[in-house]
């Protein structure tokens, strides 16, 4: 009888003490969850850069700086949704998030020449098909492929493994836009990029 107490007062406890562990180490298990998240290559010269969709200002910004250092010459902007839909009574055209990419890059110092629009795509994944076709068809062995931060982690599990296979070798580098590992708890913004991130990991971990 007495065993048996004793049984149900670890069992009761057991929760609490749990607790209690994860908000003492809360800050520490945070900013594990947001490291892991971002999970990024050494820079090195690659046959050409690809661009993905999506956060236009910071990917520009990242891919002129990646133009500058000497990586590579050709930056491809990817994607086909739609950033600023058209309002024809006020003069106004749809651009594609592609597009839009590609304007801030060349503001930032990349030569217009050296860029080129691959408007296909409305995921990551959809993104991922064109490139591997793209690749293919130019004989590309060794590419580079540019998205948000906190996407690295995931953009490499769907294009490295997949395009090794293919004898392409891809480098994946994140521009920070606005996500930080290490204190995106403080922020409304940051805990909505955390958990839509670790949703889409599990989505594309089953789904491709």
């Amino acid at each position: 009888m007495k065993y048996l107490k004793n049984k149900w007062v670890i069992f009761l406890l057991l929760p609490i003490f749990i607790l209690v562990l994860l908000y003492l180490f809360r800050f520490p298990i945070c900013r594990l969850a947001g490291n892991y998240l971002v999970a990024e290559d050494p820079l090195s010269t690659v046959d050409a850069v690809f661009v993905l969709s999506g956060s236009a200002l910071p990917r520009g910004n990242e891919a002129a700086r990646i133009y500058k250092l000497g990586y590579s010459r050709k930056i491809i902007f990817t994607g086909q949704e739609l950033s600023i839909p058209g309002v024809p009574e006020l003069g106004i055209d749809s651009v594609c998030t592609s597009e839009l990419t590609q304007k801030f890059a060349v503001a930032a110092g990349v030569n217009p020449a050296d860029t080129e629009l691959l408007v296909k795509g409305t995921s990551t994944f959809e993104e991922f098909e064109a490139i591997r076709e793209y690749c293919k068809s130019k004989q590309l062995k060794r590419i580079m492929v540019v998205s948000s931060n906190y996407h690295t982690r995931r953009i490499k599990n769907v294009f490295k493994n997949t395009l090794a296979k293919e004898g392409i070798a891809v480098i994946v580098r994140g521009a920070v836009d606005g996500f930080h590992p290490e204190s995106w708890w403080k922020t409304e913004s940051g805990l909505i990029s955390l958990n839509n991130e670790y949703v889409k990991l599990v989505f594309y971990a089953f789904k491709y």
